[in-house]
């Protein structure tokens, strides 16, 4: 009787998938609106001098991006773009709550 655990399946041909089918690209799927709790004393960083980083980031990504004041400890951030452009416009975001 044979053993057949050591025997894999050939990849199908048709299965050939390009590096970049993995990345968004801008503009890339539908629009969607995201929505992140964040700290207030956070929202500063994504704001900027006078609105200096929020305005660049409505500029550079073509997206709605708002951060409304709030009476409590936390304020809403909200991105609106299509999916590819939000999260690049995520990404960008990230690094200015890290410092």
């Amino acid at each position: 009787m044979e053993d057949d655990m050591g025997i894999k399946r050939p990849l199908d041909d048709d299965y050939e998938e390009d590096e970049d089918d993995h990345k968004r690209r801008r503009g890339d799927g539908p629009k969607v609106e995201l929505r992140f709790l964040l700290a207030s004393k956070n929202a500063g960083a994504i704001i900027g001098k006078g609105g200096s980083n929020i305005k660049r980031l409505r500029q550079d990504y073509k997206a709605s991006v708002t951060v409304p004041d709030s009476t409590s400890p936390e304020r809403v951030l909200t991105i609106g773009a299509n999916l590819g452009t939000a999260l690049e416009c995520v990404l960008d975001i990230i690094p200015k709550l890290e410092d």
